[in-house]
């Protein structure tokens, strides 16, 4: 009795996935740290590897290498703007930051940051430290 031809064709195409494609890939895990305290939420990286989230309460950009350098956000706004960042949800190539937080009536609201000039030194210097300990 000869194999049918379908069958012959499913066990060389199996076979041929099993050698294409390994069953398991592992990935590098970075414990990213928190600003303090015992939670923290990373909800975006950008190509320059820069991450942000959440950790206690208040938005966060994180130190990618796990080094513990993470950055409050609210500390790189005005003090005096009245605002609270809560929560990093996104970041583009450009380093705009939006998320929510509370605003200075007290209503939770929007936020969209852009970096300015010594901002953007900084967060690229960041990039430039954390390609150097991907290595």
């Amino acid at each position: 009795m000869k194999p049918k031809l379908q069958t012959v064709s499913l066990l060389v195409a199996a076979i041929a996935l099993s050698v294409a494609c390994p069953a398991r890939a592992y990935y590098q895990l970075i414990d990213l740290g928190t600003l303090g305290g015992s939670l923290s939420y990373a909800y975006s990286i950008n190509d320059s590897g820069q991450i942000v989230g959440s950790s206690g309460g208040r938005a966060c950009l994180f130190d990618p290498t796990g080094q513990g350098n993470n950055i409050d956000l609210n500390t790189l706004i005005d003090p005096s703007s009245g605002w609270t960042l809560i929560h990093a949800y996104s970041i583009n190539n450009n380093g705009w930051v939006v998320g929510w937080g509370i605003n200075p009536v007290g209503e939770t609201h929007a936020y969209l940051l852009t970096p300015e000039p010594a901002t953007l030194l900084l967060l690229g210097l960041g990039a430039v430290m954390a390609r150097k300990y991907r290595k």
